[in-house]
């Protein structure tokens, strides 16, 4: 499938692209990049970065059970910091809910959780996540 996206979007929007796209040049604005991930997932990505054109404008980003732990690690992989800081915030909203209905997230490294875990929750919410099989509180 073929995405498209306004350069300057793409390079405000999804850092990774950044030092890939600077050696490219301005000479050309179609530039053809190669991407090995879910199909879906990517979709909701470029419509996210897209989301303030004409063309999205209706468009909402929707979080859910069955996409939050992919958004979250593609977006931390494109470093895309707010879609990140939005996962994040929906993670600490229905943190006993994912817990309970997730598989693994060994997909998250110990830097993440540690970072989520210290900016998005005080201590007394900690102790109140319920994590039986220990996903987070390792």
């Amino acid at each position: 499938k073929d995405f498209t996206c306004p350069r300057e979007l793409l390079l405000k929007e999804m850092k990774y692209f950044q030092s890939y796209l600077s050696n490219v040049g301005q000479q050309s604005d179609d530039v053809e990049i190669s991407v090995h991930c879910d199909l879906d997932i990517f979709d909701w990505l470029i419509k996210y970065v897209k989301r303030s054109h004409d063309e999205y404008s209706n468009w909402t980003p929707k979080l859910d059970a069955s996409n939050w732990l992919s958004i979250l690690v593609s977006s931390i992989f494109l470093q895309m910091d707010s879609l990140v800081e939005e996962c994040l915030s929906y993670v600490h909203d229905n943190v006993n809910d994912l817990l309970k209905n997730s598989g693994n997230l060994n997909c998250l490294d110990d830097k993440i959780l540690a970072r989520f875990l210290a900016d998005k929750f005080s201590v007394l919410e900690v102790e109140e996540i319920s994590d039986r099989k220990d996903k987070i509180k390792r």
